[in-house]
């Protein structure tokens, strides 16, 4: 994903099939504040919609005819609480943002403009695997479950020196169905 507004232009470092240039403009206008880069993306597969996240909590549409994007909300809670954003799910009405520092998965409803719930990450799934630095979040539509993706970082602070190990696990929950803590492991990727 390009930015493009305020003569500013940065793209993603990472190998991508295609690049779609978002004009925000008329979101800098909007929110008061220049948008020099897109924090995290999100494709709604329910309504079919490219949201974005731009400067630490606002939420925006693009139109993926004029690729324009637009303002939806502002969402200060979640980053008044603990560690930074890490990613989000937008899912019809509702966007899931994730969090670190606790681990959290907040639950934005866009027609109420508020949060409306709040999961907290247990600390260790049922295998025992620790979870910790959740990176990133997303969703299969036809089952509604979930997946984020976390670090197990060993010798943390020793991490410059060589000696840190990161395993990549995925989690996957249910908000709608699972009972309350039912965190599964599905391993390395």
């Amino acid at each position: 994903v390009q930015v493009t507004g305020s003569g500013s232009s940065i793209g993603m470092s990472r190998q991508a099939s295609s690049v779609i240039e978002v004009n925000t403009s008329q979101l800098e206008t909007q929110i008061g504040t220049a948008v020099n880069k897109i924090e995290f993306v999100s494709f709604d597969k329910v309504n079919r919609e490219l949201y974005i996240w731009v400067a630490s909590h606002y939420l925006a549409k693009v139109d993926m005819t004029t690729k324009v994007a637009s303002y939806v909300a502002k969402i200060e809670e979640p980053q008044k609480i603990g560690g930074g954003q890490q990613g989000f799910a937008v899912m019809g009405d509702l966007v899931f943002l994730v969090k670190h520092f606790p681990n959290q998965v907040w639950v934005y409803s866009i027609s109420q403009n508020k949060i409306v719930r709040c999961f907290n990450i247990p600390d260790y799934d049922c295998f025992g695997h620790r979870i910790s630095y959740v990176e990133d979040i997303d969703y299969d539509v036809d089952t509604g479950n979930f997946y984020m993706a976390t670090f197990t970082v060993n010798n943390y602070f020793k991490r410059n020196s060589g000696q840190c190990r990161r395993a990549c696990y995925t989690y996957r929950f249910n908000p709608f169905t699972d009972r309350l803590g039912a965190w599964n492991a599905f391993g390395y990727m």
